[in-house]
C-alpha cells in the first residue's frame, strides 16, 4: 500500500496540519510522497526532512514541527532584524529600529529624527512587503538542514506561483500558466549533494509560504535558462494539488488530503469586521480549485473501471496490445494501453476540521492569545487526524480478517 500526504495552506492555521502530523506518525503510517502548498509547503517540507532521516516518531514531530508552529508564528518573531540599505519591504526600511511596529505605541522613545524620511517611503509603497524572509529563513535553516545519509525514501513536491507566469501550447492555442512545482525524491543510502538539494528545497518552500504583501517574492531560476523569475505563495494557484501526487508515484492508493478549513461540509459563520471578511476571502480564493480536482479524480477512477471491463484480454486475462484496444484508451483520455495500465484507482481521504477553526487566517500570529489558539489547533488536527487514521486502519483489518477466514 502506498499513500501520499497533501497539505493546503491556511497561514497559521497550518499549525492544525502539525497536529495531523503527529498522529501519522503514531499510528506509523508513513507517506511515500507529501505535496504542498502555502503553510502546507512549510510542513511538507518538515516532514520531509524527519522521513529523509529515519526519525519520523511523534517525539521528533513534537520537537522539530509543533514547537516551531507554537514559538515562531509569532508576528514579533516574524518582525526580526533588518538591513536599513534595502528599501523592498516595511522591516527594512525600519531596518535599525528595534520597536516591532505593533508595539509602538509602548516605545515612541525608540524613534530616531529621520522617521519622517522612512514615513514617507512607507506611504509610496515602494516596497514588496511587510516582513523580509529573515526570520522565515531562519526556520527553515534551523530544521530542514541535510542528514549525512538518507535512510529512508521520500518524494516531496510543492507547489510555487509564478508571477510572471509561463505559456504553454495547448493544441496550437498559446496560454499562460501561473501554477510551478518543484519535486524532490530522495532515496535511501545516498549522500552525495545532500546539502545543496536541501538547500534548494528549504528555497522553494520559503517561496511557496510567501503570502504576497506579507513575504516578499523569492526570485529562482527554475527554468534553468538563466533568467530569474518571481515566486509567491503556492496556495493561490494550486492549492490542493493531490493530482500531483499520483503524477509522482502512480502506485499511490490513497491520498489523505489535510485542509485548514472544512471543505466537505457547509460552512455557516458570522462576519463581524474587515480580517473576518478578508479570512474568508483568502479561504474562497485557495479553495476554489479543490472540488475541479477532486471531480477529475473521480472521473478518471470511473474510466480506469470501465476501460477494465471492456478491453480485450487473452486467455490468461492479460490485456491484448492491439489496436482496438489502443483506440478505447485514447478514448478514455489515457495516450496508449501502456498509460493506461499503469494508472490505477486512487482513494482521496479528507482530513479537516469539523468546523471553522477559532479565528481568522492571521489571528495566531497577532492575538494576545495566539498561543492559546496555535495549541487548540493542533490538538484539534491530532484528535482529527487520529480519528480518521484509526478508522483507515481498521479496514485494513477487517479486510486482512476476512481473507484469513476465505483461507
Amino acid at each position: 500500500m502506498k499513500c501520499a500526504l497533501v497539505m493546503t495552506g491556511g497561514i497559521a492555521k497550518g499549525a492544525f496540519q502539525a497536529g495531523v502530523i503527529k498522529s501519522f506518525a503514531e499510528n506509523k503510517i508513513k507517506p511515500n510522497v507529501v505535496v504542498g502548498a502555502s503553510a502546507g509547503a512549510l510542513n511538507s517540507g518538515m516532514i520531509s526532512k524527519l522521513i529523509a532521516e529515519g526519525d519520523f516518531t511523534p517525539a521528533s514531530v513534537e520537537e522539530k514541527i509543533i514547537k516551531s508552529w507554537m514559538f515562531e508564528t509569532s508576528i514579533f518573531q516574524l518582525w526580526g532584524k533588518g538591513d536599513i540599505s534595502k528599501k523592498d519591504t516595511v522591516r527594512n526600511i525600519f531596518g535599525d529600529i528595534d520597536t516591532n511596529p505593533f508595539m509602538i505605541i509602548r516605545r515612541l522613545s525608540n524613534l530616531q529624527i529621520d522617521i519622517w524620511q522612512r514615513v514617507k517611503i512607507l506611504f509610496s509603497l515602494s516596497f514588496f512587503s511587510v516582513f523580509n524572509n529573515d526570520s522565515l529563513l531562519r526556520v527553515l535553516e534551523n530544521i530542514m538542514q541535510a542528514p549525512d545519509e538518507i535512510m529512508d525514501d521520500i518524494i516531496c513536491a510543492v507547489s510555487l506561483t509564478d508571477l510572471f507566469a509561463q505559456t504553454e501550447n495547448i493544441k496550437g492555442q498559446t496560454i499562460n500558466n501561473y501554477a510551478e512545482y518543484v519535486s524532490f525524491k530522495f532515496k535511501k543510502g545516498e549522500n552525495k549533494d545532500l546539502k545543496n538539494r536541501f538547500k534548494s528545497l528549504r528555497t522553494v518552500v520559503q517561496a511557496s509560504s510567501c503570502l504576497p504583501g506579507m513575504f516578499p517574492p523569492v526570485s529562482l531560476d527554475l527554468l534553468n535558462d538563466g533568467n530569474k523569475r518571481l515566486y509567491v505563495d503556492g496556495g493561490i494557484t494550486k492549492n490542493a494539488p493531490f493530482g500531483r501526487a499520483i503524477k509522482l508515484d502512480p502506485e499511490i492508493q490513497y491520498i489523505f488530503l489535510v485542509a485548514t478549513s472544512p471543505i466537505t461540509k457547509p460552512i455557516i459563520s458570522e462576519i463581524n469586521n474587515l480580517p473576518d471578511i478578508m479570512g474568508q476571502i483568502y479561504e474562497i480564493v485557495v479553495t476554489k480549485d479543490i472540488a475541479n480536482d477532486y471531480r477529475k479524480v473521480v472521473q478518471i477512477n470511473e474510466k480506469i473501471k470501465l476501460l477494465s471491463k471492456i478491453v480485450q484480454r487473452d486467455k490468461l486475462g492479460n490485456v491484448i496490445d492491439n489496436q482496438h484496444n489502443n483506440d478505447l484508451c485514447l478514448l478514455g483520455g489515457f495516450k496508449n494501453i501502456e498509460d493506461f495500465l499503469s494508472k490505477r484507482c486512487v482513494e482521496i481521504i479528507f482530513i479537516e476540521p469539523d468546523k471553522p477553526l477559532e479565528g481568522d487566517p492571521f489571528a495566531a500570529m497577532y492575538r494576545n492569545d495566539r498561543r492559546y489558539l496555535l495549541d487548540s489547533y493542533i490538538k484539534e488536527g491530532y484528535e482529527i487526524g487520529n480519528r480518521v487514521l484509526k478508522e483507515f486502519n481498521n479496514r485494513f483489518t477487517e479486510l486482512s480478517t476476512k481473507v484469513n477466514i476465505s483461507a
